[in-house]
């Protein structure tokens, strides 16, 4: 029950009741949630304590667990300084904003661990980043590859393995990484606002 956070986020609970989307991490022990309410948590599965919290995620819609304790959140629309953006946080400072790059209707986020890069979603593009300056006080997200999207409306994007990324809106692809490809999964051909979509 997601209003069950609204104290540590210094919420009514009416700001906490609305989840965009869930996400398992670390092996499934946490969720990492996020809302378009402005918010994301991490949460332990089993103690269901808050591990971590922000509320300067404006329309947050996705969420990812970056290495050495780290998080970043994809803030959507609208018209604040905190929105069309990645933000990146350290789990042990809660609302702080450690870097900041745009990405316009950004909507989705997904590390892969094989190749050490963070790719995101928004609007029409796919767009891949390296983790610049790491290892000090002001790591950073650095902009590597845009990738042009077959449609735009994208809304949610998973790993499939360390090759292939599963991104889905108006229609659903399988974007295979190291040939720069993407092969639509035909039985979504008419779909049209498709919200969430997780390949096995």
């Amino acid at each position: 029950d997601a209003t069950t956070a609204a104290t540590t986020l210094g919420l009514a609970a009416s700001r906490c009741n609305h989840l965009d989307d869930c996400k398992p991490v670390n092996n499934g022990k946490q969720i990492l949630a996020t809302s378009s309410y402005h918010w994301c948590v991490l949460l332990d599965v089993e103690t269901q304590q808050i591990l971590f919290h922000t509320t300067s995620s404006s329309n947050a819609h996705s969420a990812e667990i970056l290495p050495d304790d780290r998080i970043v959140v994809a803030c959507s629309e609208g018209t604040g300084s905190t929105n069309n953006v990645l933000q990146l946080y350290n789990i042990a400072s809660p609302n702080v904003i450690v870097d900041q790059v745009p990405l316009t209707s950004a909507h989705g986020v997904v590390w892969n661990e094989a190749n050490q890069r963070l790719y995101a979603i928004g609007e029409q593009s796919l767009q891949v980043y390296g983790l610049k300056n790491w290892d000090t006080a002001t790591p950073s997200l650095e902009l590597e590859k845009t990738i042009q999207t077959p449609q735009n409306g994208l809304h949610d994007m998973t790993l499939v393995n360390s090759n292939t990324l599963c991104i889905a809106g108006k229609r659903a692809y399988l974007y295979d990484i190291g040939a720069d490809r993407f092969t639509e999964m035909t039985l979504f051909s008419s779909s049209t606002s498709i919200k969430s979509l997780n390949y096995n």
